[in-house]
C-alpha cells in the first residue's frame, strides 16, 4: 500500500495595478521597486490569514499587458518584493529552483 503525503494548504494572491512606467522610455524603474515592496507586504499579510499553519515556501509570477516593457515585470518582482515577504512570514531562505541551491 502506498503511503499518502501530508495534506497541504495552498493560497494564492493576485494584484492588478496601473504600471506607472507603461508606455514610457525610461531607465529609472524605482517606482516599480516600490510597487513590488508594497505588494509583497500586503499580499503576504492577507494570505497568512488564509493558512492554518506557517508557510514553508512561496513563489512569484508575473504577467503584463502589451504596454509594459520586458524589464518592467522583473522590476516589480525581483529587487524588493522578497524582503517584505520574508519579514511578514518571519524569515526564510532564498533557493534557486533550478539548482535547489541557497542563494
Amino acid at each position: 500500500m502506498r503511503r499518502l503525503c501530508t495534506p497541504i494548504t495552498r493560497a494564492a494572491g493576485m494584484a492588478i495595478f496601473r504600471n506607472p512606467c507603461a508606455g514610457k522610455d525610461q531607465d529609472n524603474l524605482s517606482q516599480l521597486f516600490d510597487v513590488g515592496a508594497g505588494l509583497g507586504r500586503a499580499l503576504t499579510e492577507e494570505l497568512l490569514h488564509m493558512l492554518s499553519a506557517p508557510p514553508n515556501c512561496y513563489a512569484k509570477q508575473h504577467s503584463s499587458d502589451r504596454w509594459a516593457e520586458m524589464k518592467h515585470d522583473p522590476a516589480v518582482l525581483d529587487p524588493e518584493i522578497c524582503k517584505p515577504v520574508r519579514e511578514v512570514i518571519g524569515g526564510g531562505k532564498v533557493t534557486d529552483i533550478l539548482t535547489n541551491a541557497s542563494v
